[in-house]
């Protein structure tokens, strides 16, 4: 599992017995495409949920786009999702 994402497992695990079992399961469809390199499916599967705030998705975005990964690579786009996950305590 490539290390940006193997501590979204705990969140994960956090969101499925919070009552978000909806948001874990499109988070854990998106990081599968990531993982097999379907960067398109990955990016289809974060964008909703980064645009309604979800800081992980956001944080994936902005990977993605930071090394151009089912995006045009674009550090603009890459700090702002950064930018938006920070601000909600994402490191």
């Amino acid at each position: 599992m490539n290390n940006k994402f193997s501590t979204v497992t705990l969140a994960l695990s956090f969101l499925l017995f919070s009552g978000h079992a909806n948001t874990a399961q499109d988070m854990l469809k998106g990081i599968s495409a990531y993982e097999s390199g379907d960067f398109q499916t990955a990016r289809e599967e974060f964008l909703p949920l980064a645009e309604q705030g979800d800081a992980w998705a956001q944080y994936s975005l902005g990977i993605m786009y930071d090394n151009g990964q089912g995006v045009t690579k674009d550090y603009g786009q890459a700090a702002k999702w950064y930018l938006l996950a920070a601000e909600q305590g994402h490191a």
